[in-house]
């Protein structure tokens, strides 16, 4: 079952939420600026996106009553 309180760890004031649009509209606008700009970034290789995606599929993160968040790399 989906328990919606493990997501909510922090209470959220006005403060918060007006910081967060201010960053949002700044991001909003870099990305519509490198958008723009083809040359920002070097093109990522297929042989990185295929490293990121195993480690993804390995990677498992659990959650225990005494430590907290665990990773593991099942490999």
């Amino acid at each position: 079952m989906y328990n919606q309180n493990i997501y909510m760890d922090k209470k959220i004031t006005l403060n918060n939420l007006t910081e967060f649009y201010k960053n949002e509209k700044k991001l909003s606008q870099f990305l519509v600026d490198m958008k723009d700009s083809s040359s920002y970034f070097n093109p990522v290789s297929d042989s990185t996106i295929s490293n990121i995606m195993a480690y993804a599929k390995a990677l498992s993160i659990r959650n225990s009553k005494h430590l907290g968040k665990i990773d593991f790399v099942l490999n």
